[in-house]
């Protein structure tokens, strides 16, 4: 059951999945689009940076900009707008860096009170990349082909991107230390963030160098705040859910061969197949069920002996799709493929299901007969 965040939807008393889930007879996976959830995190660490007042510019100064038609008429080109999906953002900053010349000549000439601070261009310039980054992965999670059960390792894969990106460490205690800048568990070396800043080219080095020592100082730790906050709330993020709407801490049933060669077989009976026993009783016949079993051991004895499918299941990626793993081994295993086939975190993601309701315009009735 896959829903938004939405206290109506995932409530544990009254909301609908809750709801459904308790009238349902079978195991339900819980879905939170990762999606959705990345976005929140990207809305709430910008609107945390410099208490708000990064992010209120940021959206003023792109309305004034978008106003100025002799502007637009000679860059021929419209500063983008603001939507609803904060990964949007991204765009805007790109814009900003890609015509930061002629708008600061036009606003210091036409807008002076609008201008710009050198501040400001240093949040901007230093957030972008990290924007940038995640947005890759919002175009790799947006794939129709990518399964729910492989989201995770791209989440994981942008979460250590960003740790290089901004040197955040981990640390068993929280202590002060003026060399760096901790948040719970993070800290971040300050001479990194300074570092991270010079990366961004000659004219953030020039609005980092015009500022004095204290607001050098604030800027460093914005940054780094920024940085630790993207970096804790995508730990959060996971498509499965509990019965609280919290992520899942179980790793959903797999459905991949790379994935069931790593489960002993003992563990595949009784975590995987036996919840479902019930269920699928009532489409299979016991043989079929038993045929299941069998397979997986087989898949087991076969990678450990058999070094071609070893071979072809190892170089599998995230990327590949559900049948060119499974078509590692034409003709066998078909009753353990068509059982993973069956199991919820086998489906794409949430994006192709919204694609799907936006193609079919399907919406609920504004009142119910009774």
């Amino acid at each position: 059951m896959s829903s938004n965040g939405e206290n109506t939807m995932t409530g544990r008393h009254t909301g609908l999945v809750t709801r459904m889930n308790a009238c349902t007879e079978n195991p339900v996976l819980r879905i939170w689009c990762a999606l959705h959830q990345i976005d929140l995190v990207i809305k709430s660490a910008a609107e945390e940076l410099a208490g708000g007042r990064w992010i209120m510019f940021t959206w003023s100064f792109s309305i004034f900009l978008r106003a100025q038609a002799n502007l637009i008429t000679s860059m021929a080109v419209k500063c983008p707008k603001k939507t609803n999906r904060w990964t949007h953002l991204g765009r805007l900053l790109q814009f900003f860096k890609d015509h930061r010349r002629r708008i600061v000549a036009y606003t210091e000439t036409h807008r002076p009170e609008q201008m710009p601070t050198s501040a400001w261009w240093v949040i901007t310039f230093a957030v972008l990349p990290a924007i940038n980054t995640i947005n890759v992965t919002f175009v790799i999670l947006q794939n129709r082909s990518l399964l729910i059960a492989q989201q995770e390792q791209h989440i994981h894969m942008l979460i250590s991107s960003l740790v290089a990106m901004f040197c955040v460490e981990i640390v068993q205690e929280n202590y002060d230390d003026a060399q760096y800048v901790s948040v719970g568990s993070m800290r971040i070396l300050v001479d990194a963030i300074v570092e991270h800043i010079r990366d961004q080219g000659s004219f953030a080095i020039a609005c980092y160098s015009d500022l004095d020592a204290n607001d050098k100082n604030e800027i460093i730790r914005t940054v780094a705040r920024y940085a630790i906050s993207l970096v804790t709330g995508l730990m959060g993020v996971k498509a499965e859910r509990d019965g609280n709407n919290m992520r899942l801490e179980n790793d959903a049933p797999p459905v991949l061969p790379a994935q069931l060669i790593t489960i002993r077989h003992g563990k595949f009976v009784s975590e995987v197949l036996e919840p479902y026993r019930t269920h699928i009783s009532s489409f299979w016949s016991l043989e079929d069920i038993d045929q299941t079993e069998a397979d997986h051991r087989d898949l087991l004895n076969l990678y450990a002996s058999d070094q071609i499918l070893r071979v072809a299941i190892d170089r599998h990626t995230i990327e590949t799709s559900f049948d060119d793993t499974w078509n590692c081994a034409p003709g066998r295993f078909d009753k353990l493929r068509s059982f993973c086939g069956s199991l919820a975190t086998v489906f794409t993601n949430t994006t192709s299901i919204e694609s799907d309701f936006s193609i079919l315009k399907w919406e609920m009735t504004k009142t119910v007969p009774a």
